[in-house]
């Protein structure tokens, strides 16, 4: 077996293994690094919210899945609001989902015009590589 050096101890120690990228509404997105798995509490502030609800959306880009999909983390009543703010990135994203899935799942049906609203978080995990 071999022996780590001891900066090579201490960058795994240091190095963050999990992003939560935040999707704004006005299409910007912003990731902070964590050496643990996000929670709920740090996603609450980052949404804006008290009540989170969970869905899916296709983003390769930020998925460890061979088909692309993520879980989307959003504010349950962004809707309910004054004046929901579509968030366009993660609307599309979530259609290209129901698009790619409704075959397996027929019941599946979503409104029509139905959109995302507010901010979104996505957690990915960061590989050994990456971090």
């Amino acid at each position: 077996m071999k022996n780590k050096s001891m900066s090579q101890m201490n960058k795994e120690r240091k190095s963050p293994k999990w992003k939560l990228v935040t999707f704004h509404e006005d299409g910007k997105q912003f990731t902070t690094w964590h050496h643990e798995k996000p929670d709920f509490k740090l996603m609450y502030k980052k949404i804006g919210t008290n009540m989170i609800e969970m869905s899916t959306a296709y983003i390769p880009e930020l998925s460890n899945r061979k088909d692309g999909y993520v879980d989307i983390f959003m504010d349950e009543e962004a809707k309910l609001k004054m004046m929901p703010t579509v968030n366009a990135k993660i609307t599309s994203a979530w259609l290209e989902w129901v698009s790619k899935t409704e075959r397996f799942l027929p019941r599946r049906q979503t409104l029509p015009n139905d959109f995302i609203a507010g901010k979104v978080c996505v957690i990915q995990k960061v590989s050994e590589e990456a971090a």
